[in-house]
């Protein structure tokens, strides 16, 4: 026959075994989705995702629109973003005839005077991901030279609008 004391503090241990054992197992019942949600999300552009977010932007030089493009923009974790997405680049471009500066930390040492039947090549890349915008980097370049390398920020999902020496990146959401 067992004892009284026995019996009790048999129920006292298997209690704390039980929830000691609930404390140390639990956190690997929780699946990987629900261990992953503290990993912290950033926006990128050509990404598939539900609720990715549609923007257009206009690259304009001295009040032209030289280049228009669409892409999408998707808040996600680092370790799913697709490669090929981060890696676009788009191509672009368009006639010279303007000045560009030079000095104060720029590409150019000096001035530099496109002629008009140059052809400016322009690259727009992702630069950078952040957790509430993301980068834009823009170059122009002739064979021999850059002639400008700058970042724009766009926040995904609202209008904005950057200017640097007459040339601007204008970005917005499209339905």
């Amino acid at each position: 026959m067992i004892d009284g004391r026995f019996a009790g503090s048999f129920r006292v241990r298997v209690k704390w075994g039980a929830a000691v054992l609930f404390i140390f197992l639990a956190p690997l019942s929780a699946g990987p989705s629900q261990r992953s949600t503290d990993s912290p999300k950033y926006w990128y552009w050509f990404q598939e995702c539900p609720d990715a977010r549609k923007m257009g932007f206009n690259v304009v030089v001295d009040s032209k629109r030289i280049y228009h493009g669409e892409f999408s923009a998707c808040h996600m974790e680092r370790e799913n973003i697709h490669p090929s997405g981060e890696e676009k680049q788009i191509s672009f471009h368009f006639a010279g005839g303007r000045i560009f500066p030079g000095g104060d930390g720029s590409y150019l040492p000096e001035r530099y005077y496109s002629k008009p039947t140059e052809n400016i090549e322009g690259g727009i890349w992702q630069a950078g991901a952040d957790p509430n915008d993301l980068i834009l980097g823009l170059s122009l370049s002739i064979p021999d030279k850059i002639l400008l390398n700058t970042a724009y920020i766009v926040y995904p999902g609202k209008a904005t609008k950057s200017s640097d020496d007459g040339i601007e990146m204008k970005t917005y959401p499209l339905k």
